[in-house]
């Protein structure tokens, strides 16, 4: 969440733009990431 968090004060305070690149960019890392933890939470604990 923290890159969110930058993104967004970064174009609320100093005026970044926001481009679309940049916003399909997140969402692909965002899909990524729970993609991932996902696959790790079915996994069986190994003894």
């Amino acid at each position: 969440m923290v890159p969110v968090t930058a993104l967004f004060f970064s174009v609320l305070l100093i005026g970044e733009r926001l481009e679309i690149t940049t916003i399909i960019g997140g969402i692909m890392t965002m899909i990524a990431v729970y993609l991932i933890n996902k696959s790790h939470s079915r996994q069986e604990p190994m003894d």
